[in-house]
């Protein structure tokens, strides 16, 4: 029987290093608008200042997050929140110490795994 292949899933990055240039609020917009037609939509919320986190309203450090899903044998089923958030959303919220995880010598990279004592999880 010739079955038809499906894709798992589209991946939709949203980035910029500029701030203030509406990366949060078009990736809400997007995750919204495609949960409305019955699509799921998973946002990582890397952003220090836990922008989609805060405006989807989940208060800040009380969930585990993406700093876990970086750092340890977490998956994305068991971190995503998808209680209280629109229709067809799941949130891997936020963790807001990725400020003070910037390697010394790194001109201002973000490196979870130096801060967590993972030096060699990611090849590093």
């Amino acid at each position: 029987m010739d079955m038809e292949k499906k894709p798992m899933g589209i991946v939709i990055g949203v980035g910029n290093q500029k701030g203030g240039v509406g990366k949060t609020t078009n990736t809400l917009h997007i995750a919204a608008a495609l949960g409305e037609k019955g699509y799921r939509n998973l946002i990582i919320d890397l952003d220090p200042a836990a922008g989609a986190t805060k405006h989807l309203g989940i208060p800040i450090q009380s969930f585990a997050g993406t700093l876990e899903l970086l750092t340890t044998e977490e998956t994305p089923q068991s971190l995503a929140i998808y209680e209280k958030m629109p229709k067809g959303v799941h949130l891997i919220p936020s963790y807001c110490g990725y400020q003070a995880t910037q390697k010394p010598d790194s001109g201002g990279v973000r490196d979870c795994a130096y801060l967590c004592g993972h030096p060699n999880k990611f090849g590093g």
